[in-house]
């Protein structure tokens, strides 16, 4: 019987003792996942840097699609945060959600996918101009849109700005130099969008520069000519109606 007592009491012991390990082994792993977590964030934030600079050395990585929108979901956490402190701080907490409406959900989607999805429509599947996979146009997609993301949590101010000149104070000098400079900030966002785009495309699907400008601006005319027709047409039916 007391055999069987000890036995039992060292069964329940080391029972104990692995139960413990797991549960430390298991709180070693999360504490190393969270680290791992906050070093690739840090690691995608360096690259997102350095694309911004050096678009054309920094843009050469292959990612899948699903790599790509990790990457963007990593960057765009410092943004979102202060798009959401700005907002409260102009005391337009509408603005916040518009924050994040675009770059939660309109960057990625409409940003990303959607615009690789056009472009590798019209310029791989109906004109051939080069060979590569959709992920490869995704990447350069993500490359692209960088820019935009690091300045867009300022959207408050222009939102904010709308709202002092619509109550009657915009011939305020101050209002009208804001102003002035959020129009040459986003046209500059603009511009810088599209040169990190041409690099992208460049290395991405591996074509030349001139190419990709070429294949970049064949879309926009499509694209465009596409959307006025459809205007078009529906004005015609609405006439007829």
């Amino acid at each position: 019987m007391e055999k069987n007592r000890n036995n039992k009491d060292k069964k329940n012991r080391s029972k104990r003792v692995i139960h413990a390990r797991k549960k430390s082994i298991e709180k070693e792993d999360k504490r190393r996942s969270g680290r791992n977590i906050e070093i690739e964030i840090i690691e995608n934030w360096r690259n997102a840097i350095k694309v911004l600079f050096h678009p054309g050395r920094n843009t050469v990585i292959g990612k899948t699609i699903k790599e790509s929108l990790k990457f963007y979901y990593s960057i765009i956490i410092i943004p979102v945060i202060l798009g959401i402190i700005l907002s409260f701080v102009l005391q337009i907490w509408y603005a916040s959600l518009i924050v994040l409406l675009y770059l939660l959900i309109i960057f990625p989607l409409i940003g990303i996918l959607v615009s690789a999805g056009i472009y590798h429509i019209i310029v791989s599947k109906l004109f051939r101009f080069y060979k590569g996979r959709y992920e490869k146009v995704v990447n350069a997609f993500t490359f692209s849109i960088i820019p935009a993301v690091f300045i867009y949590w300022i959207v408050a101010l222009n939102v904010w700005i709308t709202k002092v000149a619509s109550v009657g104070v915009g011939v305020n000098p101050v209002i009208y130099y804001l102003a002035s400079i959020d129009i040459i900030l986003m046209a500059i966002i603009e511009i810088w969008v599209f040169i990190v785009l041409i690099f992208a495309l460049s290395n991405q699907l591996s074509i030349s520069k001139l190419k990709s400008i070429g294949t970049v601006i064949l879309e926009g005319v499509i694209v465009f000519v596409a959307i006025l027709v459809g205007v078009i047409i529906v004005n015609a039916i609405t006439i007829l109606i």
